[in-house]
């Protein structure tokens, strides 16, 4: 999957935030598959930011919301359609330590999603008010370009399973993203 995420945050001085994540695939495809798959993910979360007196690392924690809908193909020939969507509660943790100096970060972090509405339609069948589980976890470098520019790496694996409906969906991805 080649996807797109597009995120805001907005922090106050006392370090409380709201963020707001928007991800949508590009180019997707299971396999075996069609190569039509589509997928989108919005989650909102609210955290606080922690920076420990005399020390440049940073810690924070949030939960929120969020959802996710996909459609692929599944079958031997990859010719039925499945659509799936979840309703969810993610909770996360991320770091961030100094490596060399104030410019270069090494980050960690991960999340668990309890997945509180989960439905898989297929042409023969429908299960629905599923719950379920997801993680997330992370890690990668933040390189500061300039006193308000991070440009972010991150390599990621997350995971999202429906119950009884024999759903998972398993992504790793490396992202690059710019933050100003």
């Amino acid at each position: 999957m080649t996807s797109l995420l597009f995120a805001v945050e907005s922090e106050n001085a006392a370090g409380q935030f709201h963020r707001l994540n928007l991800q949508g695939a590009l180019a997707a495809e299971s396999s075996p598959g069609s190569g039509d798959d589509e997928y989108l993910s919005i989650e909102y979360g609210i955290g606080k930011y922690w920076y420990p007196r005399a020390s440049a690392q940073d810690y924070s924690i949030w939960a929120g919301l969020g959802q996710w809908s996909m459609k692929d193909a599944i079958g031997t020939s990859g010719g039925v359609e499945r659509k799936s969507r979840a309703l969810y509660f993610p909770v996360g943790f991320e770091a961030a330590i100094p490596v060399t100096s104030s410019s270069t970060y090494f980050v960690y972090g991960g999340s668990v999603h309890l997945v509180i509405d989960g439905t898989i339609e297929t042409p023969s069948a429908t299960i629905s008010n599923k719950g379920g589980y997801g993680y997330s976890g992370w890690l990668g470098f933040d390189f500061r370009w300039s006193d308000t520019t991070m440009i972010e790496t991150r390599l990621n694996l997350t995971k999202r399973t429906i119950d009884e409906g024999d759903f998972e969906l398993t992504d790793n991805n490396l992202s690059l993203s710019v933050r100003f």
